[in-house]
């Protein structure tokens, strides 16, 4: 009898622990000069480098994607516009690679795409986003509602900027709902 109960709690115990993994695979898919989902005018010359690597490695992707991630492409265009629309000022990609992310759970398969490589965007534009500009004094509330106000250093992402306290030394990253323009 106890070597029924042994073994049945051992198999109930394998297919627990089997049933909820998630496997991740990423296959590379190609290596491309440049990439955009938009016009790019050729003539106008005013291009400029605005990140100098933007995309996740494989060991990122898969462990965003063993997550909840939010950001998850079912198409090419999907991933290109999400690797670019998250670098402030950018407007197309070089020196791109492809990936295909393969999620699997159980009997279920999911494919997504990613690229990683260099944001390019139009000269003046990396400097704005979101009507934000780095020098432009903002207001925040924190989660304890107390007001802060400070200087924008940087533009993180389509999601945060770096703020600097007026008196603090170090920027935080502050998220763009939370900010409203004050005159200095």
């Amino acid at each position: 009898m106890k070597k029924i109960l042994d073994t049945a709690l051992s198999f109930t115990i394998f297919l627990i622990l089997f049933s909820a993994c998630k496997t991740v695979e990423v296959i590379p898919q190609g290596r491309l000069n440049m990439i955009s989902s938009r016009n790019v005018d050729n003539h106008m010359g005013d291009y400029v480098l605005v990140k100098s690597y933007m995309g996740m490695s494989n060991a990122d992707l898969k462990k965003q994607y063993k997550k909840k991630f939010k950001e998850k492409s079912n198409t090419i265009e999907e991933a290109l516009d999400i690797t670019v629309k998250n670098t402030p000022g950018g407007e197309f990609l070089k020196n791109v690679k492809l990936n295909q992310i393969i999620v699997r759970k159980g009997k279920k398969e999911r494919m997504f795409w990613a690229f990683e490589g260099d944001v390019w965007g139009v000269k003046g534009q990396e400097s704005s986003y979101r009507g934000f500009s780095i020098g432009d004094m903002v207001q925040w509330k924190d989660f304890k509602k107390t007001t802060h106000k400070g200087k924008i250093t940087g533009l993180k992402d389509s999601k945060e900027c770096m703020v600097k306290e007026d008196d603090a030394e170090n920027s935080k990253a502050v998220e763009y709902d939370k900010l409203v323009k004050v005159s200095e």
